[in-house]
């Protein structure tokens, strides 16, 4: 599994699972598309053991943070009360979301990977069938010309053809499988055209003009949201730390309580940590065309 990190001993993770594979199995009940998300990421665990490892993860770095808060305390000789927990069920549920959202994340990095060699993808498509060649011909020269994702799917049709399926229904094997909307439409519309007889070129400018206007607008669109993120960003960082800090000032004279170093740290972290996952939220955000 690309990119996951479970925080468990390989040779543990087998005895782990299969000792709560059934509680594993009843919640994987209520999530019913994780299997499917699975899957199509290529994941070396089903959804039972996906759940139990990231679970079990989750609870191994919230026991981590609790002798952390507990030195801390004591080092300080704060009292110990609830607040010393908080960091370690922040820390679970932190890991919990992350874990829940790998998979989306995944299959929208698989997506984008498609989207953005689709339009290279056409190009070279019109190329070759303008130069005289066959749509068979020409996919098989898009599945060896290193566009990523999308030459990979161009491979595994030309593999299907190569075997004796019929070009519809290995095209039609490809929309199913790949989850790009452009890339379905343009082979729904290959799919009708070689049905129909019509013009396969007409058809493929037709998808090119699409997928860059669509381009074109996400462009624009980030643009306008980088402002308000901008803006966001500025007030975390300079201006609650600022008035946060009054702020705490001002009640604690009112209400007799100390401005103590804890109250000033769990402000400041607050805020670092707000500003790392803005920032994350923007890289992620941010449209990738080449």
């Amino acid at each position: 599994m690309i990119g996951m990190i479970f925080l468990i001993p390989g040779p543990l993770r087998g005895p782990i699972t299969r000792s709560l594979r059934g509680l594993g199995a009843r919640i994987a009940a209520g999530m019913p598309n994780l299997k499917y998300n699975l899957k199509f990421v290529s994941s070396d665990y089903d959804a039972s053991e996906y759940i139990i490892l990231s679970g079990v993860s989750a609870l191994v770095v919230a026991l981590l943070f609790y002798p952390l808060m507990l030195f801390l305390f004591q080092s300080r000789e704060m009292a110990l009360d609830y607040t010393v927990y908080l960091p370690s069920i922040a820390a679970f549920v932190l890991v919990i979301f992350y874990y829940a959202r790998w998979p989306y994340i995944q299959m929208g990095k698989k997506v984008e990977a498609v989207e953005k060699e689709l339009t290279y993808a056409l190009r070279e498509l019109l190329t070759a069938m303008n130069a005289g060649a066959s749509l068979y011909k020409a996919m098989e020269m898009v599945a060896g010309a290193g566009h990523g994702k999308v030459s990979e799917e161009f491979d595994i049709t030309v593999r299907d053809i190569n075997a004796g399926v019929p070009a519809e229904e290995a095209l039609e094997r490809m929309a199913l499988r790949t989850e790009s909307q452009f890339l379905k439409k343009m082979l729904w519309q290959m799919i009708g055209v070689l049905k129909s007889g019509a013009s396969m070129h007409g058809a493929l400018e037709s998808m090119q003009e699409s997928v860059q206007i669509y381009q074109q607008n996400q462009v624009t669109k980030y643009t306008q949201e980088m402002n308000l993120w901008i803006l966001l960003y500025i007030v975390i960082g300079i201006a609650i730390p600022s008035l946060g800090a009054t702020m705490l000032v001002v009640l604690s004279i009112f209400s007799g309580a100390g401005l103590t170093e804890y109250a000033m740290g769990i402000l400041l972290l607050g805020c670092f940590i707000a500003e790392a996952i803005l920032i994350k939220y923007m890289k992620v955000k941010r449209p990738v065309m080449y």
